[in-house]
């Protein structure tokens, strides 16, 4: 009888230590720590460029992709200055170059990170662009979005309240 209180005790000790370790890593995901490089400026660890207070919107671009210019300028007119809202770009335009054009030709106003070997993405799960990530302060993701379309402001502004 006791070694069998002992082995039920045993086990349930190990799942809550795994649920215990599945908790954090809901609190903290891996991406958080992730270094990322800054286009046109130093590297940075992911979890310090989201908003304390707020969303922070990921947004996945080419130069190339007319959706994403789309997107990127509804967001630079409508959302740049909103107060709940973060938005940071993601560039995963091989050549860092068209990417800092790109935002000094569409006056992007937002930081953007140089990703050309799709390390963000990857982590998020994004295959193509345009897509976008909605995270909370904490940096769990809220929403994704992927395509753009008439109905993505609707979609970001129901996913903000």
């Amino acid at each position: 009888m006791r070694k069998t209180v002992f082995l039920a005790l045993s086990v349930l000790l190990v799942v809550s230590c795994v649920g215990a370790a599945l908790a954090a890593e809901e609190v903290a995901p891996k991406y958080m720590t992730m270094e990322v490089q800054i286009l046109g400026g130093p590297t940075a660890v992911f979890q310090d460029l989201l908003a304390k207070n707020e969303h922070t919107l990921l947004v996945f671009y080419q130069a190339a992709c007319s959706a994403c210019r789309g997107e990127l300028t509804l967001l630079r007119d409508k959302y740049a200055d909103r107060k709940n809202l973060k938005i940071l770009g993601v560039s995963v335009d091989v050549r860092p170059e068209l990417a800092s054009k790109f935002k000094s030709d569409w006056k992007l106003p937002f930081e953007v990170l140089s990703d050309p070997d799709y390390k963000i993405p990857s982590v998020f799960n994004i295959s193509a662009t345009p897509a976008c990530v909605l995270l909370e302060k904490d940096g769990k993701i809220a929403k994704k979005f992927f395509g753009y379309d008439s109905s993505f402001e609707g979609q970001l502004e129901a996913a903000l309240k």
